[in-house]
Parts: C-alpha cells; structure tokens; sequence
C-alpha cells in the first residue's frame, strides 16, 4: 500500500485541462473539414454543359462513370457503399510445438463484412 505523504496532490485545477497544449478550441478535425469541401460547389461540365455541383456529386459522377466504363474496382466500391461489403467467412488453421510435440489447433471459423 503506497505511503499517503509519498502520493502528490492532483496535478490540476478543477476546470482545468488534463492537456493545455491540445488541440486549440474553435480548429476542426479531419472528418469535418472533409465533409465541409464535399459540400461546396464546384464547375463540371456534363453532357457539354457546364454547370455547378456539389463536389460530392461530381465525385460520384466519376465514380459512376469509371464504373461504367467497366472498371471493377469502382463497381465494387458502388456495391459494397449501397449493398454493404458481402459477407466473408474466413478458415484459420494454425500449427504450434509445445516441448517437442506439434499440436494442430482446432478449425475456428470467423465471419467478416456484414
């Protein structure tokens, strides 16, 4: 049991930060500056004509075309965003020597995606 004289008192002040040197109030962090740029607007010519959307839009008019085009990556990609990831089931067998011996370990089946 430690000795109570030994122990420090508590480092801060009530209200205060376990860490002052963090992150500065008011910055944003990664996902909100990102989801911030897809919202704006941007020029895209389509069909001939251009016009304003929102980049998120022009980022899946893309993605939509590559599809199209016959590019399976971005077929996936639709897939998997709109269906989810299809399920995957996954076959461990594993090997150890304990002293001497091999021991085979049991089959464990694991289920991934969905």
């Amino acid at each position: 049991m430690p000795n109570p004289e030994n122990i420090e008192p508590h480092k801060f002040e009530p209200g205060q930060s376990g860490n002052p040197n963090g992150r500065p109030l008011g910055s944003k962090n990664l996902s909100t500056i990102l989801r911030e740029m897809l919202e704006e607007e941007i020029d895209v010519v389509i069909d001939g004509v251009k016009t304003k959307k929102k980049f998120k839009d022009a980022i899946i008019r893309k993605l939509m075309k590559k599809a199209h085009d016959g590019d399976l990556k971005a077929i996936i990609e639709i897939f998997d965003r709109v269906e989810g990831k299809a399920k995957q089931e996954l076959t461990v067998q594993t090997e150890m020597e304990l002293k001497g011996f091999k021991i085979a370990a049991a089959s464990d089946k694991r289920s991934r995606g969905k």
